[in-house]
């Protein structure tokens, strides 16, 4: 996504919030600051949000927040906030609230699923595991990285396209909180793995690139992630950036990073044909 359409989404939704606002009064707005808590929200659930988080706005307002423009119905009684209304509607949370209030609609948000989501329907796990996730994310990120990470790694040993992607949407929706606690790489591979799946290789090894990838692989909150080949690599001349091929030598690379950053930098390389020395240049 360019700046300069964040910046146009980012003010169709405060236009958004604002409008609701103008509609219903502030006892609204501030349900729909808490409702904007969990990733995915039901008349039940949001019923449970206003009798233990705003008893003050009127019953009705649950109706009205799911029957407006914040709220999209995706499926059966089910509703989802648009990513940017809901990021800009959680920092609100947090500014009025603190820290304290988005742990305690974690702990809540916790209990309902272990209470309402306990059935084996597969759709009905993927949608525990989000939510449990969605708790996480704005009260253990690291914990949430890991376990991202892991999920990644196992769905892109298995080749599930369809698990990537719905794994990659989750990871750009948990944007915000896995940014502010430095784990951006995961979004970049994420993004870089659905453009991959895709069928776009060229603008995925671009996306890899902003990453430390070493031997085809990197490190992300302790767990290991492939990057993936397209093909069979005939290694000659400069390799790919992600390539596997490449091989490191300890502690050149280290020793032509450091130097690189001092101001007039000259670097000289010198070695026998395909060493790789034009590979290193790139990196």
């Amino acid at each position: 996504m360019t700046a300069t359409t964040g910046e146009r989404e980012k003010r169709v939704a405060q236009r958004r919030i604002k409008g609701f606002t103008k509609q219903f009064g502030e006892a609204h707005r501030k349900l729909a600051l808490h409702a904007a808590f969990p990733l995915a929200l039901t008349p039940d659930l949001l019923y449970q949000i206003w009798a233990n988080f705003v008893p003050e706005a009127p019953w009705e307002a649950v109706a009205h927040l799911l029957l407006s423009r914040l709220c999209r119905q995706v499926g059966y009684e089910m509703y989802e906030m648009d990513v940017c209304d809901r990021n800009l509607l959680l920092r609100e949370l947090k500014e009025q609230f603190g820290q304290e209030r988005l742990d305690e609609l974690a702990e809540f948000l916790l209990d309902y699923v272990a209470q309402r989501l306990t059935n084996d329907d597969p759709d009905t796990q993927d949608l525990a595991e989000a939510q449990e996730w969605t708790a996480l994310a704005y009260t253990k990120p690291d914990e949430l990285a890991r376990e991202l990470a892991e999920a990644l790694s196992a769905r892109v040993k298995q080749q599930d396209i369809t698990e990537i992607f719905r794994l990659a949407s989750l990871v750009e929706t948990f944007g915000d909180p896995l940014v502010q606690s430095g784990f951006e790489p995961l979004l970049i591979y994420a993004n870089g793995m659905t453009t991959f799946a895709r069928g776009n290789r060229e603008g995925a090894a671009a996306r890899f690139a902003k990453l430390p990838v070493q031997r085809g692989q990197i490190g992300i909150a302790g767990v290991t992630l492939d990057i993936p080949v397209a093909e069979l690599e005939l290694p000659g001349g400069q390799v790919n950036l992600a390539s596997a091929f490449y091989v490191e030598r300890s502690p050149i690379e280290k020793l032509c990073y450091q130097a690189i950053l001092q101001p007039g930098a000259l670097i000289r390389i010198k070695g026998s044909r395909q060493m790789g020395k034009t590979s290193l240049m790139a990196r």
